[in-house]
């Protein structure tokens, strides 16, 4: 736990201009946009620009991820941090960094409720915040299926650009090949779900996404010990 702690504080250390330029932009454009429009639009267009941010993340977070993996691998080798501690801190990096966007945009909906709550009732505030979730949720996904692959890719191609295809085609054709067989295997068993506010999520769906990045994870995991020998 130690360890990631260590990679999280320098992470954080080598971004930290960065990520405050960047929260500290959707903050004050939050206020000019509240300011101007009133809390009700400014909530709107907020929502519109935390979407953008919850689908770029994952994208840029991942570029930057693995344009530093052979830097830090090389601080790694001389450390007694794990490959798989390495792997799971960056998860978690990515997770708080997003994190204070929500938060911002949680309390600019509080306020705006406050204030417009006869007419803020006619939208569906569940269904907003499950929304948010869910994107929220996938982009961790995305990010963390596509950095596990580079790095296990990594030992086999060392091209960077190369890689970045590579992965890129790998996730689309694996993960293609078991939503096809997943499929066809619904078609023999009942859609069992959990369903929150109207949304329904099948369960095997679920079961499905966390063992492909449980294997995108191994995968990574060996790819670190044998490639780069970090125990």
């Amino acid at each position: 736990m130690r360890n990631i702690f260590n990679i999280l504080k320098y992470g954080f250390k080598k971004d930290k201009v960065w990520d405050l330029i960047g929260f500290g932009l959707y903050i004050v454009f939050t206020l000019i946009i509240t300011s101007f429009l009133g809390s009700l639009i400014g909530t709107v267009f907020s929502f519109a620009i935390l979407i953008f941010i919850l689908i770029s993340s994952p994208i840029y977070y991942f570029f930057q991820g693995t344009r530093r993996v052979s830097r830090e691998s090389a601080l790694l080798f001389s450390t007694p941090i794990k490959g798989s501690e390495y792997l799971l801190a960056k998860v978690l990096q990515y997770i708080i960094k997003v994190i204070p966007f929500l938060l911002i945009f949680l309390i600019q909906v509080v306020l705006t409720i406050k204030n417009y709550y006869g007419f803020i009732e006619m939208f569906d505030i569940m269904g907003l915040i499950i929304l948010i979730s869910d994107t929220f949720i996938l982009g961790i996904f995305i990010f963390a299926d596509g950095l596990f692959v580079f790095i296990g890719l990594k030992k086999y191609i060392k091209n960077y650009f190369l890689n970045i295809v590579a992965t890129i085609a790998l996730i689309l054709i694996f993960e293609n090949i078991i939503w096809s067989i997943l499929e066809f295997i619904y078609r023999f068993i009942p859609f069992y779900y959990v369903e929150i506010s109207g949304v329904k999520t099948g369960i095997l769906d679920i079961i499905t996404i966390l063992v492909m990045t449980s294997i995108y994870f191994i995968f990574a995991k060996d790819s670190l010990k044998k490639g780069i020998d970090i125990n």
